[in-house]
């Protein structure tokens, strides 16, 4: 049976990975329910900003008397030698959401580091009408570079400092349709389809 799921976000990236993973249902995003609403992440874990992310926007579905389920995500990079920073700071490690300054400042802490293991991190929430919720996380493993290997957008994030375990590749030189199989989101998108399918048997 078909449902209406909505995806606490506006990257068109992320609905369309839904949207392959969840093929028999209608996966609607921010924009497409008119959603324009500052969400604050003051969350102390990434399963937390995910829930403020999925109540924020399951509360303004509410007050117009809709009821769907919705999915919030949050995501970060985390580094052991830096005991996990950037963690939920990725975006604004430098304070000011600058992935160029982001970067350097992982580059700079991590001078003289040997082991330089990290991964990339997603967690996603699922949050049902009644209130239950599941939780989902994906981690691709990988390790931190000695400097750039290029220039990128900012919109890759960490991606040109990340050396992908399962690509055997920097991920500064791979394009996205190589990355996304491989990737935390996916893997955690991957999870929660199984726990959703074992949830919704029970109903």
């Amino acid at each position: 049976m078909s449902r209406t799921i909505i995806y606490a976000t506006g990257n068109a990236s992320k609905i369309e990975m839904m949207k392959n993973l969840f093929p028999h249902d209608e996966v609607l995003s921010l924009k497409d329910i008119y959603f324009d609403g500052d969400i604050v992440e003051n969350g102390t874990t990434f399963q937390e900003n995910a829930m403020l992310k999925a109540q924020a926007v399951q509360n303004f579905l509410k007050a117009q008397g809709k009821e769907y389920s919705v999915i919030g995500d949050d995501s970060g990079f985390c580094v052991d030698a830096l005991w996990g920073r950037p963690w939920l700071a990725s975006a604004r490690y430098a304070w000011d959401h600058n992935y160029d300054r982001n970067r350097a400042k992982v580059l700079q802490e991590m001078q003289g580091i040997e082991k330089r293991n990290a991964c990339m991190y997603c967690c996603l929430v699922e949050l049902f009408p009644n209130g239950d919720y599941l939780v989902a996380e994906g981690k691709s493993f990988g390790k931190v570079l000695e400097k750039e290997e290029r220039i990128v957008d900012n919109k890759y994030g960490y991606h040109c400092i990340f050396f992908s375990d399962d690509l055997q590749k920097g991920l500064w030189e791979v394009e996205i349709e190589e990355w996304v199989p491989v990737s935390d989101r996916k893997r955690a998108f991957e999870k929660l389809l199984q726990l959703e399918k074992e949830y919704l048997e029970k109903k």
